[in-house]
């Protein structure tokens, strides 16, 4: 985990991740991983979040 962003569990099979733009260099990347796969998830802050 980096400065700026956090993930909590939300449910019992889904976790939220939110990050706060100015700490992150305005990029966050997710990597998430189970037993049937694994996803990559780019997110991208613009200049109207914020």
């Amino acid at each position: 985990m980096f400065p700026g962003v956090r993930a909590a569990r939300v449910g019992d099979f889904r976790v939220e991740v939110g990050a706060d733009p100015d700490a992150v260099d305005e990029r966050v990347f997710v990597f998430a991983e189970d037993e049937w796969g694994e996803e990559s998830y780019e997110f991208v802050s613009g200049e109207d979040d914020r």
